[in-house]
C-alpha cells in the first residue's frame, strides 16, 4: 500500500515539473520578453529621442540582443549622464530614469565647445543641447590642450 502511494507521489510529482518546465519554456519563446516601448523622464538637456539615437537604440525593435542592461549600459556612456535607472514598467515597456550631470558653464574655443560639470569635468557640447543658462568662457589660454 505503502509502495502505491509513493509511486503516485512520484509520478505527479514528474508530471509537475514536466508542466513547470514547459511553461518555463514557453515563456521564454513568447514575446513576453520583447521590448515594444522605451519611455524615458528626466531628459532636460536632450530630447529621449536624441538620446535614444545617440546611444543607437532607435531600432531596439529589431535587435535581439537588447535587454535592460544594455540600454542602461548605452545610456549611461553618454556625457551628459550621470546614472540611468532601467527597469521594467509592464509587458513590453522599459521606463528609464535619467538623472543628468549638473551643467555649470558653457566653454568656448576657436573651434569646438565644450560644457563643464559640477565636478569639473569637461564634456563635449551637442548642437541640440537645450535648457542651458550657462556662463560663458571664452579668450581660453592653451585652448588646443582641451580634447
Amino acid at each position: 500500500m505503502k509502495k502505491i502511494i509513493k509511486i503516485k507521489h512520484s509520478i505527479l510529482l514528474v508530471l509537475l515539473i514536466s508542466v513547470v518546465g514547459i511553461l518555463a519554456f514557453l515563456l521564454e519563446s513568447s514575446d513576453l520578453n520583447s521590448i515594444n516601448n522605451i519611455r524615458i523622464d528626466g531628459a532636460n538637456y536632450l530630447s529621449s529621442k536624441q538620446y535614444l539615437e545617440i546611444a543607437n537604440l532607435i531600432n531596439f525593435k529589431n535587435d535581439p540582443n537588447i535587454n535592460i542592461s544594455v540600454i542602461q549600459d548605452r545610456l549611461e556612456k553618454h556625457p551628459y549622464i550621470n546614472n540611468a535607472d532601467v527597469w521594467q514598467a509592464e509587458r513590453g515597456v522599459i521606463k528609464i530614469k535619467l538623472y543628468e550631470k549638473k551643467l555649470e558653464a558653457l566653454l568656448l574655443t576657436n573651434t569646438k565647445q565644450f560644457l563643464i560639470t559640477d565636478n569639473a569635468e569637461i564634456i563635449p557640447f551637442y548642437a541640440a543641447t537645450k535648457n542651458i543658462d550657462l556662463p560663458v568662457i571664452v579668450n581660453l589660454k592653451n585652448a588646443n590642450s582641451i580634447t
